[in-house]
């Protein structure tokens, strides 16, 4: 559970009389007993949570009430009183906080009118996990219709009345009373040390022109193909050569380029607005959460044209923790807030978070990134239009096609993300900086972040599968989606600076961040932390001081040179096929024997598959240990596996975990791309991949897991710690003896073997 703020002063009362003095004892009295009662429901001690709960008055804070109230309802369930959880939930139905009645129409859906008995159930409050019995499923009931949105550009009001940290699920992610520091801010706003952000423009030239490049490749490739079709000797006699693009794609990209990060304020603002009901928020809104945020804007406006207009606020209506900023210049930008995060964050937080995304317009680093997001929600909303015609319809041949469509839009989706990837890790570093002297506050910054982070985390396990608007927004989002469901979903359990000490102690993160769309979490958190030390506060997370860095000594790099093999073998490669395609020149050129073959532009693709296919055969063995007597397997601690900072992805560890299955389903999940599971101890990552005896085509393969989503399960496999973890699945169980057998290390060995005999057969033929 979020910290409760100090209502007292956000309504501006004083301690200049004894009224005023009862009533704030009264309010301390309540928030006291809201989080002995939710700090007992955490632990599962659920007659102790419904004394505390219990004693929340009806004259508390609406804030401290509503939470009270979804949490004696969660008791009262837990501890077998279902007339009661139910007919109270029945209650909150009507209550006037919107989100509260979302909530109870949700819960009175899942478990009422039928609610399983005590011994047939079993709830773990962390993991917001249920099982039951099977075949006892509730049934829905009428419920009240909850309100329609406003019209899209009508400045709205958001629904929840009390400001911050209203947030009304009891089941979030928890944090045990106390683990917030709350340490304060500066009280004079000063510069850090200059920074030179040359290094920020020239990455963000080099991401144009690599953009460009990877667009002109995919054009030329089918343009190739558009041709090899027309000539196609079937086709020859119909004379469709005239038809065919000779020319080069370049002019076309850049009116591409052009059009998209033009446009991409407008696109980006219809399609929030058509999709999801993105309206204008007002001032006097922002400040009913958040004082500091709306003064914070005021101040900016008036200092120059290097932030937005304060009019230029943007409100999702949605749970999912959300600020970005989009546009091309303060001008023509929004800055867009959630109801989550306004829920979610106290004021001062709040302010931290709007800070930071003010630096992106000042930077010019937010209008390229919007631009790119804009281009890649092409083939993504291609992609998720697919899926979803491609599971209506009953024809195999045409699901087929449609999922063929899909993989292939959301792969070239993910090829435009790459290209961001960098501008989106370092421009956070610029960001937190300038955020922290905006708002002399880094210790609120930590604070969150951390949050943000545990709010996606939970809407990931609440919802069951990623939120496509999380993986569409994710380069523009201040906390990564990928770090906020590792460390999100682990730090109310495991609060402090354990979880988060393989991101600055590593000596290898740095090389192991490049598929990354955000920095670690760790890393970032330790630079505000030693900001909070540059203006002599105390810090929010106690990080221990960093030891003097030391090269690794080879035994310590084994394991990253073990998995860097592959590519280590591809990058040798193609520097000795470049050398044969020098010293065949050099043979041709001084007469001394002819090596024509030698001099062609194949040779160096020939000899990096060879060294990828080299690399990987002997990597092989330590990459992938044998598994034997799954049964025997001890069930494996996550938390030991996380905190050893030494961990690294090349020396995995065998592990045998169970929780439940989380992913997308249907077409849109066709090769796993979303999977996780969801433990006791946080969500996990997890790759899959068929073996032969699943089917042949990965897809096929992908689709078939889906039939344990949602499933409590136990797998088996190779736990790899990255700067985000992930196991690649060896083997799944289910109940009723149902059971998958996955094939990474199959699939390793048939990709080596291919690219070596397709290279041995190029040379043999003479095909170069």
């Amino acid at each position: 559970m979020v910290d409760i703020p100090d209502h007292r002063h956000r309504h501006g009362a004083t301690s200049g009389s004894a009224s005023e003095s009862a009533a704030a004892s009264a309010s301390l009295a309540a928030e006291a007993s809201l989080a002995a009662g939710l700090a007992a429901l955490q632990q599962r001690q659920f007659s102790g949570a419904i004394a505390n709960l219990e004693e929340v008055p009806r004259s508390a804070h609406p804030a401290v009430w509503w939470k009270a109230q979804v949490g004696l309802v969660n008791a009262y369930a837990g501890n077998g009183q279902w007339d009661g959880a139910i007919a109270l939930c029945q209650s909150l139905t009507t209550a006037p906080n919107a989100s509260v009645q979302t909530w109870a129409t949700q819960w009175l859906q899942k478990h009422a009118p039928t609610a399983p008995e005590p011994a047939a159930w079993e709830a773990d409050l962390a993991a917001n996990l249920t099982l039951r019995k099977p075949g006892r499923s509730p049934a829905p009931r009428s419920t009240p219709t909850p309100a329609t949105p406003a019209p899209a550009g009508t400045a709205v009001t958001p629904p929840l009345a009390p400001p911050a940290s209203s947030f009304p699920l009891a089941t979030e992610p928890i944090v045990a009373p106390g683990a917030w520091a709350m340490a304060g801010r500066a009280q004079q706003r000063s510069k850090l040390a200059q920074v030179d952000h040359a290094r920020l423009w020239a990455l963000g030239g080099l991401t144009v022109l690599a953009l460009g490049a990877v667009l002109r490749a995919i054009a030329q490739t089918l343009q190739n193909i558009y041709n090899a079709i027309l000539t196609n000797p079937p086709l020859a006699g119909l004379n469709l050569g005239r038809w065919g693009l000779y020319r080069d794609p370049l002019v076309v990209i850049i009116v591409v380029l052009l059009l998209a990060f033009g446009l991409s304020y407008w696109g980006l603002r219809a399609w929030l607005r058509h999709a999801e009901q993105l309206q204008p928020l007002k001032l006097s809104t922002l400040e009913r959460y958040s004082p500091e945020a709306k003064e914070l804007l005021l101040q900016r406006s008036r200092r120059g044209k290097s932030y937005p207009a304060p009019g230029h606020l943007g409100y999702l209506p949605t749970q999912l923790p959300l600020a970005f900023t989009y546009g091309l210049w303060p001008g023509k930008a929004q800055l867009v807030l959630s109801q989550g995060l306004l829920d979610l964050l106290a004021e001062d937080e709040i302010a931290a978070i709007v800070a930071g995304e003010l630096a992106h317009l000042r930077f010019w680093d937010g209008p390229l990134l919007s631009g790119l997001v804009g281009l890649a929600q092409l083939p993504y909303a291609l992609y998720w239009q697919a899926a979803k015609w491609g599971d209506r319809t009953p024809n195999p041949k045409y699901k087929a096609l449609a999922t063929v469509v899909s993989v292939a839009a959301y792969g070239l989706f993910w090829v435009i993300r790459l290209l961001g990837l960098w501008l989106s890790r370092l421009r956070l570093e610029y960001s937190d900086r300038a955020a922290t002297e905006l708002t002399g506050n880094p210790n609120a910054l930590s604070r969150a972040l951390l949050k943000l982070a545990m709010g996606t985390a939970h809407e990931i396990e609440t919802t069951g599968a990623t939120p496509p608007l999380l993986e569409r927004l994710d380069l523009l989002t201040p906390v990564g989606l990928q770090v906020a469901a590792h460390v999100g979903s682990r730090y109310p359990a495991h609060p402090g600076p354990g979880l988060l000490e393989w991101d600055r102690q590593n000596r290898f993160q740095p090389l192991l961040v490049f598929r990354d769309s955000h920095p670690p979490l760790g890393d970032r958190l330790y630079r505000l932390h030693r900001y909070a030390q540059t203006y002599r506060l105390p810090t929010e997370l106690n990080f221990a001081p960093l030891p003097p860095p030391k090269r690794p000594t080879l035994r310590e790099a084994r394991p990253f040179l073990l998995q860097s093999l592959p590519w280590l073998g591809l990058v040798l490669g193609a520097v000795l096929g470049q050398g044969f395609w020098w010293f065949g020149a050099i043979a041709d050129q001084m007469q001394w024997f002819s090596l024509d073959w030698f001099r062609n532009n194949f040779i160096v693709f020939v000899t990096s598959f060879v060294g990828f296919s080299l690399g990987t055969v002997l990597r092989f063995n330590a990459f992938f240990p044998d598994i034997k007597r799954i049964s025997t397997l001890p069930e494996t601690s996550l938390p030991s596996l996380l905190e050893d900072p030494t961990a690294l992805p090349g020396k995995p560890s065998i592990v045998r975990l169970q929780g439940q299955l989380l992913g997308r389903k249907g077409i849109g999940n066709a090769i796993a791309q979303d999977l996780w599971l969801k433990t006791p101890e946080g969500l996990i990552r997890l790759h899959f991949l068929p073996t032969f005896k699943t089917q042949l085509l990965p897809m096929a393969g992908g689709l078939q897991l889906q039939r344990f989503l949602g499933q409590p399960i136990v797998i088996t496999g190779w736990f790899r710690r990255g700067s985000i973890p992930w196991v690649d699945l060896h083997s799944l169980h289910a109940q009723q003896g149902k059971s998958l057998i996955a094939g990474h290390p199959i699939w390793s060995v048939i990709l080596a073997l291919v690219l070596t005999f397709w290279s041995c057969y190029q040379i043999i033929t003479g095909d170069l």
